[in-house]
């Protein structure tokens, strides 16, 4: 599983759409998406951080996943 993937069912266990979250974590609707499907192949500390405190996830636990 990538690190776009995670996000995606961590996102949709917790009941956001792509929007909720991206305005959440006060990051852009095409950044969420790039990094969904691997285009991002590095979405930037400060991305993964507000997403994961959005989503409530160790940051431990993200950095084991590849985005590519």
């Amino acid at each position: 599983m990538t690190l776009g993937e995670y996000i995606a069912v961590t996102r949709k266990r917790n009941g956001f759409t792509i929007r909720q979250m991206a305005a959440m974590a006060g990051v852009s609707n095409a950044t969420i998406c790039q990094i969904k499907t691997g285009k991002i192949s590095s979405p930037g500390w400060w991305n993964v951080v507000k997403i994961a405190k959005v989503l409530n996830l160790n940051l431990n636990r993200l950095s084991s996943y590849d985005n590519e």
